[in-house]
């Protein structure tokens, strides 16, 4: 990974470089210069994807592995009006991520930063679908959600960001997320590494065949209706078994009728018109619906990947928290630099996203913890005569076993319920309102409030990798035993946070407390 960047300027340095109100002095454009010089040269070694993984059962911090897919990249360019940015996702002083395995003998939490281009027309159609999402809310920003939207197809984009950040068509995106695997580390890996692309290559047509085969797997998933994409494909069988039925039976009415004499008899050419038209019926063309957005595409994403997982994946699965975003300046900025950002999460699992607000650094969850009591969830496997299971640890199972309701994989257990639909939230957020996005696994934030990580985070800090390694390390300090990862993406309100840390002294009788009791207590 290249750290030229990190040697010669700060990252509040850059977010002022690329301000509309400041002139860039010749200096200033020199080094920009002699850093794009760098980049180029550099360019052949560094890295094409940043992610984890655990082949070998160590933590790989801020290690980087090459996908097979092709046009990852982790540069972004910018055509601002004091000229040309280019921006390395892979610089540590830009995204800060921290892991550690915990007490566990392996590490199966992988992560994802990438730079990708979505479809722009997707971002519009999704910032004005009309409903607002009750998932979570900001104060001062407009949300939305759709309606099962119908939507288009997709254009198949490279996830490499290489166009023109102000074109119509194409917006650079910022792509993060974490994935924290159970059972081993083989599906949490698998979308470390190819996740992103399924997103961008999913297309429209693809969305009945899609929820069909979910539909195939049989049990609580042959009800499957199909979420932000019902819309756009056929009802569930019982629905369409009884929709015949009713034919039928008005059928058998009015031959009854017939033989009473009620009705004169239907000709038997009627009756070959008829069935004529039915079969000129059943072979129309596909439906077309209108253009679909980017949260459709990425529930379709989703679905698909979970599939493609579970043809050679049987006992493994992973959570998943995926954040999008996009900086809506005219002319575009970097995340760091933008005034207006719109956010987009899919989410399934415990893994979480937290924003972190101005002025006093208060943390605002966005995700929600899908287990098997969250009143959600409860609600819709309530069918489902498996039921939750509470363990000696007081923590509930779905169906004895699984932790989570929502999952990649798990393939024994989709019959019961557990699918990969995900939670879609969009929002446009203020930069300038906002100090910073974190996405965490469950091995942090089963030991740590939300306020208690964003304390740890904002205050003091330059880099945004020290902030994540150090609430990784408070985590530690405290107890946590399974694998942990932070990622922290800052916003234009980076090192802005003012007021006291309300939640020092409780940490620091945390620390205390926990530093007096015995090994076997802080097992227990």
């Amino acid at each position: 990974m290249s750290s030229s960047f990190s040697g010669h300027f700060s990252l509040s340095w850059l977010a002022h470089r690329v301000h509309l109100q400041q002139r860039v002095s010749s200096s200033c454009t020199r080094c920009i210069r002699t850093f794009q010089h760098q980049q180029r040269r550099e360019a052949s070694s560094a890295s094409a994807s940043t992610s984890a993984s655990s082949h070998d059962g160590k933590v790989h911090k801020h290690h980087h592995h090459p996908s097979s897919d092709s046009g990852n990249a982790t540069t972004q360019t910018f055509h601002t009006r004091n000229g040309k940015v280019k921006i390395d996702l892979s610089n540590r002083s830009l995204i800060g991520v921290h892991q550690s395995r915990g007490e566990r003998a392996y590490q199966e939490d992988t992560f994802a930063v990438q730079a990708i281009d979505v479809d722009g027309d997707e971002c519009r159609r999704a910032l004005s679908s009309g409903d607002s999402s009750s998932s979570s809310s900001l104060a001062g920003s407009p949300t939305a959600k759709p309606r099962g939207e119908e939507g288009s197809t997709g254009n198949d984009q490279s996830s490499s960001s290489t166009g023109d950040s102000d074109s119509q068509n194409v917006e650079q995106s910022l792509y993060c997320a974490v994935f924290d695997g159970h059972n081993g580390s083989q599906v949490s890996q698998f979308l470390s590494s190819h996740l992103h692309n399924r997103l961008l290559s999913v297309k429209q047509s693809e969305a009945n065949a899609i929820v069909s085969n979910y539909r195939a797997l049989g049990g609580y998933m042959r009800r499957y209706k199909g979420g932000l994409l019902s819309g756009m494909v056929e009802p569930p069988a019982p629905r369409r078994m009884k929709r015949i039925e009713r034919e039928l039976k008005v059928d058998e009415e009015r031959r009854a009728r017939e033989d009473r004499g009620e009705i004169e008899p239907s000709s038997r050419n009627n009756e070959e018109v008829s069935t004529t038209s039915q079969d000129e019926k059943s072979a129309k063309p596909a439906k077309e619906y209108p253009p679909w957005n980017l949260l459709q595409r990425l529930e379709a994403g989703f679905l698909k990947t979970d599939l493609e997982i579970i043809e050679t994946e049987k006992d493994a699965g992973s959570t998943a928290t995926v954040a999008l975003l996009h900086s809506l300046d005219t002319p575009r900025n970097p995340f760091f630099a933008s005034e207006e950002l719109h956010l987009i999460l899919a989410h399934c699992g415990d893994t979480r996203a937290i924003l972190c607000t101005l002025p006093h650094g208060v943390a605002v969850r966005l995700t929600e913890t899908h287990h098997p009591e969250a009143r959600t969830e409860t609600d819709r496997l309530m069918r489902i005569r498996t039921g939750a299971v509470t363990d000696s640890f007081g923590e509930s199972r779905w169906a004895g076993s699984l932790a989570n309701t929502r999952a990649f994989g798990d393939a024994h257990y989709k019959a019961l319920g557990v699918f990969s639909e995900p939670q879609l939230i969009s929002q446009v957020i203020k930069g300038s309102e906002n100090a910073f996005l974190i996405l965490l696994s469950d091995g942090v934030t089963e030991v740590l409030s939300d306020q208690e990580i964003c304390d740890l985070s904002s205050r003091g800090y330059t880099n945004p990798a020290h902030a994540a390694r150090n609430v990784i390390s408070f985590a530690e300090s405290v107890g946590a035993q399974d694998n942990l990862t932070c990622i922290i993406v800052p916003l234009q309100g980076w090192g802005k946070v003012k007021g006291a840390d309300g939640t020092l002294k409780r940490r620091e009788l945390r620390v205390a407390n926990y530093e007096g009791r015995s090994n076997r207590q802080n097992r227990m």
